[in-house]
């Protein structure tokens, strides 16, 4: 009896009993998921975080690394770009203003300005020592021929060779013509040059010994025939010159045409007529034979 009065008591004693040990049980499992739960996500993090590293390092190796300039970097270097080509420019500039050398011969093409000729010449110009300056009216175009032909008979119209002698004799003409038409300029039209020497002109009386003054002269590179060359050299040594280096070419008839043309335009003073186009030997007939018998006249249009 007395055990039964006291069962109820024993029932809740034992029910709280197991509630409190349920509660702990209970709190014991919660602390263990509070302290386990930053770990787990620690872990998650790292595996996480070491995908995002894998990625990015496959991205870095697929994408091309451009180096970007600053703002305004274009437009300095587009700035430097045009600076550039200005400097360009101006040396383009100033290597076609520089004059072109070459070796004694300076190839020009004469502009109708002054003196200087309109034809294409070879600018070789004499010292001034071969030539005095001009002071009265250009009336008259001497005509000449000349060569080399005592010292080298077989090659008798070498340029230099021809020069020489003008240098050595103190004597010169304003043009001299080759046997393929080029023109030399050996003495500007505003200076006298020493090719006519002593003669005189029926029409031009005051002209005595005096045409260097008044004509241009113009040496034709040829040699005229066995009777107009004896005057300098034997018949045997003439007959040892090649025929193709006796008389004139097609090619300085053709030069000399346009040369005189060109005089005509600087020089209206100049007639064209016969009378003041002439041949040394119709100024000095008893000293000279040149152009001589084998120049045609009609070729330039007498």
């Amino acid at each position: 009896m007395k055990i039964r009065s006291y069962l109820p008591f024993i029932l809740i004693i034992f029910l709280l009993g197991a509630c409190s040990s349920l509660k702990q049980t209970t709190s014991s499992e919660e602390l263990h998921e509070v302290k386990s739960r930053p770990i787990a996500l620690e872990q998650k993090e790292q595996v996480e975080e070491s995908k995002i590293m894998e990625i990015a390092n496959i991205e870095i190796d697929e994408v091309e690394i451009v180096e970007v300039q600053p703002v305004g970097g274009e437009e300095q270097d587009e700035q430097k770009q045009e600076q550039g080509e200005e400097q360009n420019v101006k040396k383009d500039e100033s290597d076609k203003d520089e004059p072109q050398k070459s070796r004694g011969q300076d190839e020009i093409d004469g502009k109708n300005t002054g003196k200087e000729p309109n034809v294409t010449s070879k600018n070789v110009l004499l010292p001034d020592e071969n030539s005095k300056i001009r002071e009265t009216p250009i009336t008259h175009v001497l005509i000449h021929f000349t060569s080399n032909v005592l010292n080298k008979p077989d090659d008798p119209y070498q340029y230099e060779d021809i020069r020489k002698v003008f240098m050595d004799y103190g004597l010169s003409a304003h043009y001299l013509i080759g046997r393929n038409g080029e023109i030399y300029q050996l003495v500007p039209e505003n200076r006298v040059a020493f090719h006519a020497g002593k003669g005189g002109l029926a029409n031009f009386p005051e002209y005595k010994d005096k045409l260097n003054d008044y004509s241009i002269g113009i040496e034709m590179m040829a040699i005229g025939t066995k009777e107009e060359m004896s005057i300098m050299m034997s018949e045997d040594f003439y007959e040892s010159i090649h025929p193709k280096d006796i008389g004139y070419t097609d090619a300085q008839y053709e030069s000399l045409t346009l040369l005189l043309k060109d005089i005509w335009t600087r020089n209206p003073s100049v007639k064209k007529d016969r009378d003041h186009i002439i041949g040394h030997d119709e100024y000095a007939p008893d000293r000279k034979t040149d152009p001589g018998t084998l120049f045609d006249w009609s070729r330039i249009g007498f």
